[in-house]
């Protein structure tokens, strides 16, 4: 997250915070329903990514963290593409 955007939560709960209505990194161009999807996926690519790794020690191969770092980068484009 940005330092630039004050949210008061930290991992899942301010990527939430962040990913819903009015957040920051809503995209208001979308549905409704979307928008929440949205939010959905990137609380759970932290939940099933980033949360294991930083609780246990997780064995990963290199074919799945060369897909893990391509779907992090897709992320990461969705959010540069937001208008601020």
């Amino acid at each position: 997250m940005s330092p630039m955007v004050p949210i008061p939560a930290y991992g899942r709960r301010a990527l939430m915070l962040a990913t819903v209505a009015p957040g920051p990194l809503t995209d208001t161009t979308l549905p409704f329903n979307e928008q929440k999807g949205m939010a959905a996926l990137f609380v759970g690519a932290i939940a099933v990514f980033k949360n294991p790794q930083s609780h246990r020690n997780v064995p990963t191969d290199a074919i799945d963290a060369a897909e893990v770092i391509v779907f992090a980068s897709h992320l990461l484009r969705m959010v540069d593409g937001l208008k601020p």
